[in-house]
């Protein structure tokens, strides 16, 4: 595994977190969306998204 700097690092795109390695990359909504585990992806799916994630339709 290559290394990489922290800043390069990806967060959950549900809990935020830095997830240093064994990130889940998932398509929601046409979108590329990295997660560190199934559980954020379906809190993404059924909360985030639907509350944060249409805003930007105005």
């Amino acid at each position: 595994m290559p290394l990489r700097e922290v800043d390069k690092m990806p967060r959950c795109a549900s809990c935020g977190i830095l997830v240093p390695c064994q990130e889940i990359a998932k398509t929601h909504a046409s979108v590329k969306v990295i997660v560190c585990s199934e559980k954020c992806f379906r809190i993404y799916r059924t909360y985030w998204y639907p509350k944060y994630g249409q805003k930007r339709a105005s």
